[in-house]
């Protein structure tokens, strides 16, 4: 991004950094990667993001009144000393959700992918028997949980790796939030604009995981650079 913003010669550009690098223990080294490049990143506060948010839902919707939500949206999978918090973390979501009446809450299984399948199925185990003890927890106060397929840094990058998630899981309150771009190698997937040319969007991700969908996050693409256009 900085070197297209570089070749386009925009001169106002605003970096902000919001909870990811508020929460991340590397947010210092990342923020300081971020002014290597020749940008200014700001760490936004809680209600700076915040309101941030909601002048970017009153732009896309002039006189717009009620309430704007980004709810959910954490991780059941990573290092085992921090699973009791991101258990914490996934109970006061749900309990959130439930207050609001929300339809879904989001969930993913974010974590960088082992090299070794011992030290996949090390933090696979733990992974399942959160996602079904947080969708109990769920079931018990009307919430549905939607995880979403990711392709970076995530156990829920390719079809396969979704179904098993899915039928290990096995609940009927834990649903699949399909993500038409997040998949591994596809176009849409990260970083913008490069894909894998062997890999087939429709036969390789969508259509196997298609049935199991209960929400979709259409996206539409260049086709020429796979960059998503909205």
């Amino acid at each position: 991004y900085a070197l297209i913003i570089g070749d386009l010669g925009v001169e106002d550009v605003q970096t902000v950094a919001t909870a990811a690098a508020r929460d991340a223990t590397n947010g210092p080294e990342f923020l300081a990667a971020v002014a290597a490049l020749g940008l200014e990143p700001r760490l936004l506060t809680g209600e700076e993001e915040a309101t941030a948010s909601a002048m970017g839902a009153l732009g896309a919707f002039p006189g717009a009144r009620g309430v704007v939500a980004d709810l959910g949206g954490g991780s059941l999978v990573g290092p085992p000393e921090q699973r009791q918090e991101r258990m914490a973390k996934g109970r006061a979501d749900v309990d959130m959700a439930a207050i609001m009446g929300a339809q879904m809450l989001r969930v993913f299984a974010r974590e960088k992918w082992p090299e070794t399948d011992a030290e996949r199925e090390r933090l696979w185990i733990p992974m399942i028997e959160d996602f079904t003890a947080l969708s109990d927890y769920a079931e018990e106060n009307g919430v549905v949980l939607g995880l979403q397929n990711h392709d970076e840094s995530s156990f829920c990058m390719t079809a396969e790796q979704a179904l098993r998630i899915l039928h290990e899981v096995d609940r009927d309150n834990f649903t699949f939030l399909w993500d038409t771009g997040q998949w591994l190698g596809a176009i849409g997937s990260h970083p913008r604009g490069q894909f894998d040319p062997k890999v087939d969007l429709y036969g390789d991700y969508l259509e196997p995981t298609a049935p199991y969908a209960s929400s979709v996050r259409a996206k539409i693409f260049q086709i020429d650079t796979g960059v998503e256009t909205y």
